[in-house]
């Protein structure tokens, strides 16, 4: 069962095949390719002709309200310009997410309206509710990691400080890296060193 989203296109093989295929989400650009073929089909019609071609062919083919109009009292002055000079001019109404389509025809003041159409929503609610739960969870993730194998080096640390403060002067720390921790230890080492010369000096 179609949708207001939803759409039928269907398109002559031969006298005997017709094929037709069903998109369950109207976007825009298809609907403006619609509308361009629309005007090309129509434009080999009188304006007469136009009205019952168009009734038929929306009927048999298309899923979407089509029509043809005199008028388009909703455009502003730039969109009516834009489509006396025929560009195809697209109305988007941002509260109930459809959209309007408007073309001139190009041998009469005939316009083609397509429309109103509901819009495809490419960031569905649920979709950005996973995508955000599984973006927190990776840093989450990636924090706990980062923060858990910092908290082990700093643990080594404090253990080779609380030997060295009881008399265990040979010890010493190996956390390795770069970062603010391990040039830590290495100070650490520095001192132990130097306080071991020292004392080996004292002794002597």
């Amino acid at each position: 069962m179609l949708t207001e989203k939803a759409a039928v296109i269907t398109a002559l093989i031969d006298d005997r095949w017709l094929l037709q295929g069903r998109v369950a989400e109207i976007s825009e650009q298809m609907a403006s390719g619609t509308i361009v073929f629309l005007r090309h089909l129509l434009s080999h019609y009188s304006a007469d002709e136009r009205v019952t071609v168009l009734a038929q062919r929306s009927g048999e083919s298309l899923s979407f309200p089509v029509s043809i109009v005199h008028s388009a009292t909703s455009l502003t002055p730039l969109q009516s310009t834009q489509l006396q000079q025929g560009s195809i001019v697209t109305v988007l109404n941002i509260r109930d997410e459809s959209l309007q389509l408007y073309a001139q025809m190009k041998d009469s003041d005939q316009i083609l309206h397509l429309g109103p159409l509901k819009l495809l929503n490419p960031y569905p609610f649920k979709l950005i509710l996973t995508l955000g739960l599984f973006v927190l969870i990776s840093l989450s993730l990636a924090i706990y990691i980062l923060v858990r194998g910092m908290e082990k080096r700093l643990r080594k640390l404090e253990r080779a400080a609380t030997r060295f403060s009881r008399g265990d002067f040979e010890v010493r720390v190996n956390v390795g890296g770069a970062d603010s921790i391990g040039r830590l230890a290495m100070a650490f080492n520095a001192m132990a060193d130097h306080i071991q010369r020292l004392l080996s000096l004292q002794k002597r």
